[in-house]
């Protein structure tokens, strides 16, 4: 199976109100200023990370303000030459 992370959405994560990620045209890496939140976007991915695979999660409530913090995840999955699309989302209750 071959999974591939096509977009992401984050609301409400630290100091990211709305943003999107597209990496439908095979991006590489990811660069900019300080505050522009590349270390937010890893953050988002370790966590979605660990909760598909079921593990424990012992820090989020850094990345999490007083409202609800929504992160969605579009993905492709191909198996057995069937491509399936994905679609994860999840909300973190603020403070």
């Amino acid at each position: 199976m071959v999974v591939k992370l096509k977009r992401l959405i984050i609301e409400n994560v630290k100091n990211t109100k709305y943003g999107v990620v597209d990496f439908s045209n095979n991006v590489m890496g990811i660069y900019g200023t300080s505050g522009l939140g590349k270390s937010t976007l890893l953050e988002v991915i370790e966590l979605t990370s660990k909760l598909i695979k079921g593990e424990k999660i012992e820090r989020y409530q850094n990345i999490v303000s007083n409202e609800d913090a929504r992160i969605t995840l579009e993905l492709e999955e191909l198996l057995n030459g069937e491509l399936t699309k994905v679609k994860y989302s999840y909300v973190l209750k603020g403070n």
